[in-house]
């Protein structure tokens, strides 16, 4: 059945009475392009609203009225945004009688066809284009798609593809405005990022495709002094070290070369999780270096001082004995080589979940 209603039809009468009338099992469609944008559409507010550079602004343009659409708030103030929000408000109606879900599963432009924001800086002269999501709704309890779990053998997160996606197009973006000198305060996750829901630490790496070396590898951790700081903006202060860190690495960014890296984002345990062990209990059960968990270590060599190392260390020294994987984190933490095997050291391990592009 298609469906035109009128622009002034009673949306939650006609909502509930679809909602009654539908059979089982049936699947509902709703269209509507978003943003319009430039010289070819007449929409001043929207002109004067996106400033350069433009396709990055246009997702915190839109990231209210895409929050709204896939938590079935409503949308009256984003008519604007929207050419047909009147079967877009029907919907909405229906989904919320049904006790549906939102999740967003891809998100892109005309202009970019979902490519990288980086081609904002390089094609500045980006005119018009034609913006557009895609949200699946379905009953609550119900998994995310099948798309989303091939990331990751155990995502608990409900991170989704478009998630990832769009992380790491911020995070290009963050470097490419370094690499021009600026500012990135403007810089943030869409409010629709289900990175919003997390309070985990989280690490941003990436490596050259061609080489596999190493260009960044920085993290946030879980802060208790500002415990509802979300992972997006974990995400985001970390990003915007990724410049300075690859100078430890010797990887020079360019605008150039930054569609040619890995990008890796990589989620810690909720802290709660992580399990102390001491060191006597460590020299005997063998679990590091060779488990595929991050080890986070504390000292106390007259000042306190901690570091980390992710899985991915033990995987990369497998030939490590736990003398020498202890000894390096210990070193890293800016103590001794035997700092870890002090009485007041704190040893914890995590397990962590990475997804890439």
């Amino acid at each position: 059945m298609v469906l035109c209603p009128e622009p002034n039809i009673n949306i939650n009468k006609l909502a509930k009475s679809i909602t009654n009338w539908l059979p089982k099992n049936t699947l509902i469609i709703a269209t509507t392009d978003l943003v319009h944008f430039g010289k070819n559409y007449p929409n001043s507010q929207i002109k004067h609203s996106i400033k350069p550079p433009y396709l990055l602004n246009k997702i915190y343009y839109e990231e209210q009225l895409i929050y709204a659409l896939k938590n079935l708030k409503p949308i009256h103030e984003y008519q604007h945004m929207m050419c047909g929000s009147t079967n877009i408000s029907i919907f909405l109606e229906i989904a919320k009688n049904l006790k549906w879900k939102g999740e967003v599963i891809d998100y892109y432009d005309s202009y970019s066809h979902k490519s990288y924001i980086i081609n904002d800086y390089f094609s500045p002269d980006i005119h018009s284009f034609v913006s557009y999501v895609s949200i699946l709704y379905m009953f609550k309890g119900v998994k995310s798609s099948k798309q989303t779990r091939k990331l990751s053998k155990k995502n608990p997160y409900n991170i989704n593809l478009i998630d990832i996606k769009i992380a790491v197009k911020i995070i290009q973006s963050i470097i490419a405005a370094q690499i021009k000198k600026n500012p990135t305060d403007h810089f943030k996750l869409p409010l629709w990022s289900n990175f919003h829901l997390l309070k985990n630490g989280v690490f941003v790496a990436n490596e050259l495709q061609s080489t596999q070396n190493t260009a960044c590898c920085i993290g946030r951790f879980q802060n208790s002094t500002n415990p509802k700081e979300s992972t997006a903006t974990k995400l985001v202060e970390a990003a915007k070290n990724c410049l300075q860190d690859s100078q430890r690495w010797n990887m020079k960014y360019s605008l150039q070369n930054l569609q040619y890296f890995r990008y890796k984002i990589e989620i810690l345990d909720d802290q709660k999780k992580w399990r102390s062990i001491s060191n006597i209990e460590l020299k005997s059960n063998k679990e590091i270096p060779h488990s595929k968990k991050g080890v986070h270590l504390t000292i106390n060599d007259n000042v306190q001082k901690s570091a980390t190392y992710l899985p991915i260390v033990a995987a990369e020294n497998h030939n490590w004995t736990l003398e020498e994987y202890m000894g390096n984190l210990s070193k890293k933490a800016g103590g001794k080589w035997d700092s870890w095997d002090s009485p007041d050291s704190q040893i914890k391990i995590y397990k962590t979940y990475v997804f890439s592009l």
